[in-house]
């Protein structure tokens, strides 16, 4: 399954990650993004992912 978090502040996101990791080994966090800007630009790239987390 692949994953973005959307996170402003990184040790909040980097703990989210490794706790989606510990849950189930096959979730891929393809992108973890810091702002809105960043993440309109992500997704109007075209990436397909399963599941946002907006944290």
């Amino acid at each position: 399954m692949k994953v973005v978090i959307i996170e402003d502040e990184i040790l909040s996101a980097e703990l989210l990650s490794r706790l989606l990791q510990k849950v189930d080994s096959q979730i891929e966090i393809t992108a973890i993004l810091d702002s809105v800007k960043k993440s309109a630009q992500y997704f109007q790239e075209g990436h397909k992912d399963d599941l946002i987390f907006l944290y």
